[in-house]
């Protein structure tokens, strides 16, 4: 599925919701500075809507183009990652089973910046006074299961998982 149609269907799920004022923007790089140095975040799409109680929500929604396998929790600062050869991805499904399920890090390298690391400063640079989220969409599953509640600003997993176990939480 690209881009266009998931946006088309987060749209329509915030309209069967009920929600207002839906908002779409075109993708952007936000740069914000960090113990005096700029990070960017490239191609980072905001959605805004008011859910059922008229609190205003903002989606910063970032699609990774990544042929990675990750291990990255939206609960912790660290995050893994197993880089696919072209062999791995005729074989994906094989693989995936292979790791989902496992608590173990083996077959995974640990990454200098965690995918957590500049969402979590992005967020921080924001209205505190909306609920500020940041959704990286992964080319395949995260083999760490989100935490999926009301609480949580981050989510790290393929689109169906959000759409199902994440987005709802918010409307």
């Amino acid at each position: 599925m690209n881009k266009k149609e998931m946006m088309k269907q987060i749209n329509i799920f915030l309209n069967k919701q009920g929600c207002q004022d839906i908002l779409f923007y075109a993708p952007k790089d936000a740069r914000f500075l960090v113990k005096e140095n700029y990070r960017v975040i490239k191609d980072l799409f905001k959605i805004s809507f008011k859910n059922k109680n008229m609190q205003n929500i903002n989606i910063f929604l970032k699609f990774n183009p990544n042929s990675y396998i990750y291990r990255a929790s939206n609960e912790d600062t660290i995050s893994y990652l197993m880089e696919l050869s072209d062999d791995d991805k005729n074989n994906i499904d094989e693989i995936l089973n292979l790791y989902s399920g496992r608590d173990d890090n083996i077959g995974f390298e640990k990454m200098e910046f965690s995918l957590q690391s500049s969402p979590v400063r992005f967020l921080n640079t924001l209205n505190e006074f909306e609920i500020n989220i940041y959704v990286e969409i992964l080319k395949y599953p995260n083999m760490i299961k989100q935490t999926c509640s009301i609480t949580k600003i981050m989510f790290f997993d393929i689109f169906g998982h959000f759409m199902r176990d994440f987005l709802p939480l918010f409307v």
